[in-house]
């Protein structure tokens, strides 16, 4: 493996796609693991995430990956680490031009099954990758075709079909909304809180995800985002 004993960071997607919250915790286990088996380092908060965030979406919308490789760069960070190709991207071409800017920055695109994704000069691994992404597009598309006729099922039935009510449904949740607001509010002297500690109290004071985790900076600043809340 190439680049044994050096820095890493860890990039993090959810689908915007009922994908459950947990999803992040998975994700971050399989890449310190891999990081663990292979001698790479995780630096110092260095696991980005993009949350609700579809495999369609451009490289320049992805708050959480422009972080990444800026960080890289600051750092001389050479490796970024993924849990798998679809995290990345679900759609190839998507993931193609992503893959073509990490290499273009120097930075080796790892999954955890050891697929270098940024060596695609080699036409055998050029070709794996291609045929992964169209397996992952595939795949997706199918997922949404079967999600979308379930659906249309249960309306013509008479049912609810618009999946997971938004985050402050409940009692609970909208307490977690008002703390969250009261956190970000700018004291008279002093500056905002930035989300990680505003992340970190919430935390500390029992409040949890509807999985019943803690919460994750990026999760916390969408909630407060769909909320209004700056």
């Amino acid at each position: 493996m190439k680049n044994k004993n050096k820095k890493a960071v860890g990039y993090v997607r959810r689908s915007s796609h009922n994908e459950d919250s947990g999803s992040f915790d998975r994700q971050e286990k399989a890449i310190n693991d891999f990081a663990k088996r292979n001698d790479f380092k995780i630096v110092a908060e260095g696991f980005y995430y993009d949350g609700s965030t579809s495999g369609k979406t451009s490289i320049e919308e992805r708050d959480g990956m422009l972080a990444l490789l800026e960080r890289c760069k600051d750092e001389g960070i050479k490796t970024a680490i993924v849990q798998e190709s679809g995290r990345i991207a679900r759609q190839l071409l998507c993931q193609m031009v992503i893959i073509e800017r990490f290499k273009a920055a120097g930075i080796d695109l790892i999954d955890c099954s050891g697929l270098m994704l940024s060596e695609t000069d080699d036409p055998q691994r050029k070709m794996v990758i291609q045929i992964l992404g169209a397996i992952k597009e595939m795949d997706r598309s199918e997922t949404v075709a079967k999600m979308m006729a379930g659906r249309n099922r249960v309306r013509a039935a008479g049912g609810r079909a618009e999946g997971k009510p938004t985050f402050g449904h409940t009692e609970g949740e909208r307490l977690i909304i008002k703390r969250i607001k009261q956190l970000r509010r700018k004291p008279a002297k002093g500056v905002i809180k930035k989300w990680v500690k505003v992340t970190r109290i919430l935390n500390e004071e029992g409040f949890r995800n509807r999985s019943g985790g803690e919460f994750k900076s990026p999760y916390v600043s969408k909630l407060a985002k769909e909320n209004g809340i700056k």
